[in-house]
């Protein structure tokens, strides 16, 4: 092959100016640049963002704390360079933890979603390992308050919520350092409500801890799909509303009497007299427990009425705590709930059907859209979601939230 067309002489030569130049005209290669300053990933960096771990020769492994190891990096040379003091080893230190008090006395805040498994320490004392970041807080009486950060591994040695004393011993962590190139694990969390969707996920069912866990076999994108969600009994009557309104049900629930009787109604209950038996239907207790909606009861019935058997006595009706018009309605049933699943207005985006000149992307199943997808000519889009129809010259587009997972995740 002549130099012509091939613009290398050997392996570790660099390109050839003119080849730079004729490349840089022809406009046909895009170059995709990765750096720490401008990683997206929350609260962390990305591997393809960090690069190449340099100690194990290959990409850095996940978890790793690279903001440790770049202080580290930073730290000793410049301390040596400023000191003038050159060394080459260090010293062991005997302090493998280190605890956190509380800082003045006052009602320690523990969450009640907290994932914990019940751990002993050296020293005997039982305690709780966190598996997961979770934050703490101290209030006093005097309304001051505090934010303790716990990272995953500390040991919480108060269980529940309640006073504590300054400087009583609240937790501990170990000062030492993961072994370098060891997976750890860390939690992921939903951006929004709405729907979970695979795709190209290959899930492995693995037996662990007496239950059965879900791993990744392969990298994959996992889509949540923005929606709102209406857990409701099984017996409910939909109203097929067009939009949602805080002022109008969507969804009534019938009350009947089965038995006859004479019926006392009063604000928070209804009570039946029979011949035998008095009977008292608690509705503070019917009416609190709902999501995403608010429950309001509407009797039938007046007091001190004779009802018959199967009387209806009322309906409690579902308000929702959204609005906004709705462009999709599924329903999904359990053994005892219905799931009601909303694409509102707040759920979608539109476009103008106009505007796009290529439709490759519908060429998938779940028609999915990825920001940087090629809308025309000139541009392309600025978001991520799936196609749900056409209406007139817009296109309507649910918006959902990829989250890319590795191989090997639970």
């Amino acid at each position: 092959m002549s130099s012509q067309n091939f613009p290398f002489e050997n392996s570790n030569k660099v390109l050839q100016e003119p080849f730079l130049i004729g490349l840089k005209k022809s406009g046909l290669f895009k170059l995709n640049v990765r750096s720490s300053l401008t990683c997206k990933s929350n609260g962390s960096i990305c591997q393809k963002c960090y690069g190449w771990d340099l100690s194990k020769q290959r990409l850095i492994s996940l978890g790793e704390a690279v903001g440790i190891i770049a202080a580290q990096s930073i730290g000793e040379p410049g301390t040596q360079l400023t000191m003038r003091t050159f060394h080459t080893g260090g010293i062991f230190t005997g302090e493998t933890t280190k605890q956190i008090l509380a800082p003045f006395s006052g009602k320690l805040i523990i969450p009640s979603s907290l994932k914990t498994i019940t751990y002993r320490t050296s020293h005997g004392a039982m305690v709780l390992k966190l598996q997961q970041e979770s934050t703490l807080k101290i209030v006093n009486w005097k309304g001051t308050e505090t934010s303790i950060f716990l990272t995953i591994g500390s040991y919480l040695y108060i269980s529940t919520t309640r006073f504590v004393k300054k400087d009583q011993l609240l937790a501990e962590y170990s000062t030492q350092s993961f072994l370098a190139g060891r997976r750890r694990l860390k939690p992921i969390y939903t951006p929004l409500a709405g729907e979970i969707r695979f795709e190209k996920l290959v899930l492995r069912n693995l037996p662990k801890d007496r239950r059965v866990i879900k791993v990744n076999e392969d990298d994959g994108v996992l889509w949540v799909a923005s929606g709102k969600i209406f857990p409701l009994p099984k017996e409910i009557q939909y109203d097929f509303p067009i939009k949602l309104d805080k002022s109008r049900p969507f969804a009534r629930l019938k009350i009947i009497s089965p038995y006859k009787g004479i019926v006392y109604v009063n604000e928070n209950s209804i009570t039946l007299i029979t011949n035998q038996t008095k009977r008292k239907l608690d509705l503070d207790n019917l009416l609190s427990k709902s999501i995403h909606s608010v429950l309001k009861f509407s009797p039938l019935v007046k007091n001190y009425q004779l009802i018959d058997q199967y009387t209806i006595l009322g309906y409690v009706e579902f308000y929702p705590e959204y609005e906004g018009s709705i462009y999709s309605v599924r329903k999904k049933d359990s053994k005892y709930i219905q799931t009601l699943f909303f694409i509102t207005e707040s759920d979608i985006w539109k476009m103008n059907s106009d505007q796009v000149n290529n439709f490759s992307f519908f060429d998938n199943r779940i028609n999915i859209v990825r920001s940087g997808n090629i809308l025309n000519t000139t541009s392309s889009f600025s978001r991520s979601g799936f196609f749900l129809k056409k209406d007139g010259f817009k296109m309507i587009f649910q918006v959902a939230k990829p989250i890319f997972l590795t191989r090997g995740t639970i």
